[in-house]
């Protein structure tokens, strides 16, 4: 049972736990698997008390999203200016593959895509667009050279390759995720490294 008040400052920490634990959460168990009262029983608070911070689950969800995009490009940024753009974004893809991240899986994915209307499902994808663009500018690849939805898909198919290790993949050989991801890791940076303007290579 909840309190009857809360500080404001009691409120941004239940908050700020309750995303941290669902970004968690949902990365171990996967988001199907997740309920609500998974987030909110440990911070000692009711489901009515909940919604007033999150209205659903599919709120927290989008939440998270809009927090890791943030993250993810500040992280860009900072790994840029520290060590140049291709081993920058080598540090953050990196982090991306080895899951400092909560990165839906192929199940999440469809899971996430019912719960929305069509005007929120175009509405993620979107974002998605416009934060690959950014990502895409930060490292010098203007958007005409590299689509970013297709910059997206080349990444994330690393990605779910390393899921595979987990077993998430049955068909393939997890055994060898490591070995593969860096493969495909390692070309990736080196294509869009050839994409940025001071590299002299055209792109598509």
């Amino acid at each position: 049972m909840s309190r009857k008040s809360y500080s404001q400052e009691e409120r941004e920490a239940i908050r700020a736990s309750m995303l941290r634990r669902a970004s968690d959460v949902f990365a171990t168990r996967g988001l199907r698997d997740t309920s609500l009262e998974d987030i909110y029983v440990p911070e000692g608070i009711s489901k009515t008390f909940f919604y007033t911070f999150f209205p659903s689950k599919l709120s927290l969800i989008s939440e998270i999203f809009r927090i890791q995009s943030g993250e993810i490009l500040e992280a860009v940024r900072s790994s840029v200016w520290e060590y140049g753009s291709l081993n920058g974004m080598r540090a953050v893809f990196n982090e991306v593959v080895d899951g400092r991240w909560y990165i839906a899986s192929v199940d999440d994915q469809a899971y996430l895509k019912a719960m929305m209307s069509e005007d929120e499902f175009n509405g993620f994808k979107n974002d998605r667009i416009v934060l690959f663009a950014e990502i895409l500018n930060i490292l010098g690849v203007p958007v005409s050279r590299l689509d970013p939805r297709v910059f997206y898909n080349m990444l994330m198919s690393v990605v779910w390759t390393g899921c595979s290790g987990s077993g998430s993949i049955p068909f393939m050989y997890g055994e060898v995720t490591h070995i593969s991801t860096e493969i495909q890791l390692e070309r990736l940076i080196e294509y869009i490294a050839g994409l940025r303007v001071d590299s002299g290579q055209s792109g598509f």
